[in-house]
């Protein structure tokens, strides 16, 4: 009876350490395959760079968070390029922020409504520059305006920090650039990695970008 038990775990160990190896190498196998995902690769690069990956999204509330507050904590993680559709953007404050970030050498698109953007520039004057005066002339930073009828509204408040293949940190939400907005206003604002709404909003965002009715302001 002893050897019959004895002949039993010895098949039992056998049987174990066989499905073991057998996981063992599964195992190896997906880790080599996500290894090789160029998404994958992409993303280590980011980590590398200092990016956190947000998933899933980073939700915050205004009044009760300063929603200003989290967007220059992401902007500043800004590496190579910046893409912005942003309604409304007074705050002088995240104007310096992308003047900084410009002079490291990231380019800035920043694409505004029509009416927003005139509605500013009107108000603007030598002792209080619009947001767009602050930016006037700084290299690496790229303006243009939707054109077309004023009421067809460019109504987004996005940004996307170093999106390319598949990867980065996209920024959706209510809140415009103004004090108000950031500030007092019920507002939100989330940040995201997912690839399908970063790869979304870049082929959106391009799009509005090369439209041939736009003007072009630097």
């Amino acid at each position: 009876m002893f050897g019959i038990l004895r002949g039993s775990l010895k098949s039992f160990a056998l049987l174990a350490g066989a499905a073991l190896f057998v996981v063992l190498l599964f195992h190896d196998a997906i880790a080599q395959a996500f290894r090789n995902d160029p998404v994958f690769q992409q993303r280590g690069r980011l980590v590398e760079q200092g990016h956190q990956l947000l998933r899933p999204p980073m939700m915050h509330f205004a009044p009760d968070d300063n929603l200003e507050r989290f967007d220059i904590e992401q902007l500043r993680k800004t590496r190579a390029h910046l893409d912005i559709s942003m309604y409304a953007f007074t705050d002088r404050e995240l104007a310096q922020v992308l003047k900084e970030l410009a002079a490291q050498g990231p380019v800035i698109r920043i694409y505004r409504d029509q009416e927003q953007f005139e509605s500013e520039q009107a108000h603007s004057h030598r002792g209080h520059p619009s947001s767009t005066d602050l930016l006037r002339g700084v290299a690496n930073v790229h303006i243009r305006v939707k054109g077309g009828l004023a009421k067809d509204l460019m109504h987004q408040k996005d940004y996307c920090i170093d999106c390319a293949d598949h990867a980065g940190i996209l920024r959706e939400g209510s809140a415009n650039w103004s004090i108000g907005a950031e500030r007092f206003q019920d507002n939100a604002l989330w940040f995201t990695s997912e690839p399908k709404e970063l790869d979304a909003f870049e082929r959106k965002f391009d799009e509005m970008w090369n439209r041939l009715s736009n003007r072009i302001v630097q």
